[in-house]
């Protein structure tokens, strides 16, 4: 795991002349790579890496990496749990290793195998490859987004790096905000896609890899797993069975490393699975979970029931108090290098930062929501196919009867839900996944974003923006179509960003064995009635859980996550922030881009409980926050 920064001329032949500026970028990544700083130059080519290190802990393991002719070069960012076995492989080919090294295994396996050598990968992984012989350069990013990686075009020269600071605060940088991007954002709270805060810098997107070669850009996918498009003739319990195999292979592998290695334990179903099998390769494992004192929430008691039914002797516990929540939401706030409305992150953030004097890699139940159908808008598919049955007059009934519930602090009370809900319509059903998750409706973004300015949203073009992203499961089940948008539009860049962004702020790898490419081809082969059974939810991880002997009150519990009454806090301990966001006068960026008179009202009625409009609120502190950060971005 490290951080990576790169510059390459775009013909790959012009000398890049001064590369301090390059060094000053990659040193922005001191964070995600302590342990080691080091550079590769070529003519046309800068490569830099900052190492945190895992496997072959020796310098041998530095980068970048070149092989003994140095015609082929890397720079590389993750982790490849099967580097052991795709090793010996590589020694038929006739590759001589000099390391044990999983990044010389990834630099083997391009030189002999090309680009096909990603398919092959498991793990989580983002990079630069060089070719010298041939000059072509390949930047690429695993399956499902776990590792980041964007890349610019800026004065004839191709950038990249893990971070987006890196990009943003090169000397001499100017850049514009990307209007239409920051709308989809504040609509969804996060960036998704190849968006970016700014003009002209994009995320490679998961499962692609970029190709530079003649001058020439292009962008290829290399692998895609589409809910529904090979369903497997399988039952339930041949299902479970399967699963069983698959799961423990990752978790066995995702345990590779040469430093300590813990679990971060919610005591939900998925991290609880992954405690239990990795508990048969290693019994003495130690365990993370956030204990918080606040608001009268507070889950940890589920992971304390799983600690002593499994008998783990090293548990640790870390109270979240409100103290705690101010300094993570502070340093969250200052750290982020984009926009983010993710409540999730004060969470990661606080455990992450905690379990890193413990250990240098920790495993988590990320995606097993993603991939099996977890999360609660699942359990509306149902109620959606019969309110679009309604008639129109029947459906604004509806509406307003549901405006008249009252709002709570809870994290998804009733009147949450039904604000979600009921946003969707009227809507095509493709459309209904990514209203059901915004934070405000298209009206409630038109009234508060850039009425100052005479730049218009057009609800039509982020729609079509947002149906083009959803094509290839259009013609899918409804289930399909809410697992398609999870795993491609929802899970990198809310859960994996966050996981990414949170952990490496301290020096933390955390791993996902649910995110193997194996387990992801399965679960999205999966039918649709052995994923959900009724309104049973991840129907294949319980009755795994069940037959591993977890406690049966771990195995039958409704979704709840990582999640807080921040509704709450904005009225009290997180006020200030809610008050700065209304102070006209904290920012011009910000102030010409969002309406304060229609930011004060919904400042008010959230303050006096009259709406919960945590969401938006989150995204709005983050943008203003964000700007101030980055004041090379002009919002013009």
């Amino acid at each position: 795991m490290c951080g990576i920064f790169g510059v390459a001329s775009c013909d790959l032949s012009n000398d890049l002349g001064d590369v301090s500026d390059y060094q000053y970028a990659l040193n922005l990544l001191d964070h995600r790579g302590p342990d080691n700083t080091g550079t590769w130059s070529g003519k046309s080519v800068f490569f830099g890496h900052k190492r945190l290190s895992i496997i072959e802990l020796s310098d041998s393991g530095n980068q970048p990496f070149s092989d003994p002719s140095n015609l082929h070069h890397i720079v590389f960012n993750g982790e490849i749990y099967n580097y052991i076995e795709l090793r010996l492989e590589l020694k038929k080919h006739g590759w001589s290793f000099l390391t044990n090294s999983d990044t010389e295994v990834v630099l083997a396996a391009l030189v002999i195998w090309g680009e096909n050598a990603l398919i092959k990968f498991d793990g989580m992984f983002s990079g630069a490859y060089y070719d010298m012989p041939s000059k072509r350069l390949i930047l690429f990013r695993d399956y499902l987004g776990q590792k980041p990686l964007y890349w610019s075009i800026k004065s004839n020269k191709l950038l990249f790096s893990s971070e987006l600071r890196s990009i943003l605060m090169l000397p001499g940088a100017q850049w514009v905000l990307n209007k239409i991007a920051t709308a989809r954002y504040l609509l969804s709270s996060y960036y998704s896609g190849d968006d970016c805060p700014v003009e002209g810098v994009y995320k490679l997107r998961p499962g692609t890899f970029l190709e530079l070669k003649n001058g020439e850009i292009g962008l290829k996918r290399y692998w895609d797993s589409i809910p529904g498009e090979k369903v497997n003739g399988i039952t339930s319990s041949v299902a479970v069975e399967k699963f069983d195999t698959l799961f423990d292979e990752s978790c066995h592998k995702a345990l590779r490393a040469d430093v300590p290695v813990g679990i971060l334990l919610s005591g939900g179903v998925d991290s609880s699975l992954v405690l239990e099998s990795c508990l048969r390769s290693n019994s003495q494992i130690d365990t993370f979970t956030v204990k918080v004192d606040y608001g009268g929430f507070d889950e940890s008691q589920k992971a304390s029931m799983v600690i002593k039914h499994l008998g783990i002797k090293n548990h640790h516990v870390f109270t979240l108090s409100s103290k705690n929540i101010n300094e993570a939401f502070h340093e969250f706030l200052t750290f982020s290098d984009e926009p983010h409305g993710d409540p999730g992150f004060i969470n990661s953030y606080f455990l992450t930062k905690n379990t890193a004097h413990f250990v240098k890699v920790a495993l988590s139940g990320d995606g097993g929501d993603e991939l099996f159908a977890g999360y609660e808008p699942f359990l509306a598919i149902r109620a959606a196919k019969i309110f679009q049955l309604m008639p129109a007059s029947l459906q604004g009934l509806a509406k307003s009867i549901g405006s008249m519930v009252p709002a709570s602090d809870r994290y998804v009370d009733l009147r949450f839900k039904l604000d979600h809900f009921f946003r969707g319509f009227p809507a095509e059903r493709i459309m209904l996944p990514y209203m059901w998750l915004s934070a405000t409706s298209f009206e409630g973004l038109e009234r508060i974003f850039d009425k100052k300015s005479n730049y218009r949203i057009g609800k039509k073009d982020l729609e079509s923006s947002i149906a083009l992203q959803m094509t290839p499961v259009r013609d899918s089940s409804f289930q399909q179509q809410l697992l398609y948008f999870y795993q491609k539009i929802f899970l990198p860049e809310f859960i994996c960003m966050h996981t990414d962004r949170a952990s490496m702020q301290s020096g933390l790898e955390v791993r996902s064995p649910f995110l193997s490419k194996n387990l992801i081809e399965f679960a999205n082969g999966l039918p649709d009635s052995i994923r959900m059974k009724g309104n049973v939810q991840k129907y294949i991880l319980r009755n795994s859980a069940r037959n591993r002997g977890l406690p049966i009150e771990i195995c039958n519990q409704s979704k709840q996550g990582f999640t807080f009454p921040v509704a709450l806090w904005l009225r009290g301990i997180l006020k200030h922030y809610l008050l700065n966001l209304a102070d006209t006068q904290s920012n011009e960026s910000f102030n010409n881009l969002i309406d304060q008179v229609e930011l004060i009202k919904i400042v008010n009625e959230h303050l006096a409980g009259h709406r919960n409009h945590y969401r938006l609120l989150l995204n709005l502190i983050s943008l203003k926050a964000w700007l101030q950060k980055f004041s090379n971005v002009s919002v013009a």
